[in-house]
């Protein structure tokens, strides 16, 4: 058996995954560090956050015929692709993975999906764009559930969106495996860090929260504890732009508050050298259901750079941190005054120099994920 596991892993990576997606960089980033073979049959289909969101009649008509014409290229160059393991299919894989299928099965391969999100969980509970019996809404749950059919073994980032699917679209519990998403090896000790000990005489305690706007994201919450937070040298920056940026812009024009700042962009190759710069950073906080199941990129990012997080309290969240670890603070969703609260303890702590290091035990790089990864995969792997 010690012998099996010894034997080198070849993945082929078929279809349009999103190679700009964190969960994807990371773990191709991870196999590379394994020492897993990955080759490429692969497409770049996803050019832009408008491909995925809600696009016109027209482009969607013109992205589906450059999609079916990428899978009728993959398919045929898949079939004379030297031998490997077992096919890996990720993110957005759900139409990837019919074709997938089939090619994978003429070769006697298993096939592997790397879920990394539900599309009716998405669509219809947490962005709310479509209702559970709509057209769409039913699309997406069979789009779902014929995916979860499809698969050897699916890969999920937490125990708790595992359950969900297992559930949710009536799959064995035992199809699934869990590997965080972790954070990109950039992340790690060579982000510069922070200054230990007391603050000098004047400092500001800086709070960051960065990400895509999402409802996820709880953003109101944020704004209302910023409110709460007025009259302290407190300051709290909010980065990026999405789906709640309008609500939050005018939130902001009604409200002044002079304690925060929002800038759109930071260039991502500077991001860890930005994080480091503040004192702490948010996570998550909307009551939603997705939000309780899953970990986002950004607070593995945040915690890799040494800078303690707060975040929702959530099944995923106590699994992570069991047991609990100094550098990562759980509030009741969507409570402001609760996280105002965590954030003006975590200024006294900080001002008396005893704000917390994160701990060891948080810290997921790019490594971490690529050993769980390859253990997971050499589970199913063909070993021709």
């Amino acid at each position: 058996m010690t012998g099996e596991n010894n034997l080198p892993l070849h993945v082929v990576l078929f279809g349009t995954a999103d190679l700009s997606n964190a969960r994807i960089r990371i773990m191709l980033e991870g196999l590379a560090r394994a020492g897993v073979t990955v080759t490429y049959c692969h497409h770049t289909l996803w050019t832009n956050a408008t491909d995925r969101a809600k696009p016109g009649k027209a482009a969607m008509i013109g992205l589906m015929c450059r999609w079916l014409w990428a899978m009728l290229v993959l398919s045929a160059r898949y079939l004379s692709l030297p031998r490997h393991n077992l096919v890996l299919v990720s993110y957005p894989g759900h139409a990837d993975i019919w074709f997938a299928k089939a090619v994978s099965a003429l070769r006697r391969k298993p096939l592997v999906w790397d879920a990394f999100i539900s599309a009716y969980d998405t669509v219809v509970t947490d962005r709310g764009l479509a209702r559970p019996r709509s057209l769409t809404g039913r699309l997406c749950f069979f789009a779902d559930r014929m995916a979860c059919r499809f698969a050897s073994l699916i890969l999920l980032d937490t125990d708790a969106h595992a359950d969900f699917f297992a559930s949710t679209f009536r799959t064995d519990r035992e199809k699934f495996a869990v590997i965080p998403v972790g954070a990109e090896a950039m992340f790690h000790p060579s982000a510069p860090m922070r200054p230990k000990g007391k603050p000098k005489a004047g400092e500001t305690f800086r709070v960051l929260f960065y990400g895509k706007f999402i409802p996820l994201h709880g953003i109101p919450t944020i704004l209302q504890a910023a409110k709460r937070l007025r009259g302290r040298t407190i300051e709290i920056t909010l980065v990026g732009t999405g789906q709640t940026a309008a609500a939050t812009e005018n939130w902001i024009k009604d409200n002044r508050p002079a304690n925060l700042q929002w800038l759109k962009w930071v260039d991502y190759e500077k991001l860890p050298a930005f994080i480091a710069s503040f004192h702490v950073g948010l996570g998550i906080f909307s009551a939603g259901d997705k939000a309780g199941r899953v970990i986002p990129n950004k607070v593995y990012q945040m915690l890799a750079c040494g800078l303690p997080v707060i975040t929702r309290q959530s099944d995923a969240v106590d699994a992570f941190s069991r047991p609990p670890a100094e550098g990562l603070i759980c509030v009741p969703a969507e409570d402001p005054d609760a996280l105002a609260v965590a954030i003006r303890e975590a200024h006294d702590r900080w001002q008396a120099g005893r704000l917390e290091a994160v701990a060891p035990s948080l810290v997921i790089g790019s490594g971490k994920v690529g050993r769980a990864a390859k253990a997971c995969l050499k589970d199913v792997r063909d070993p021709v």
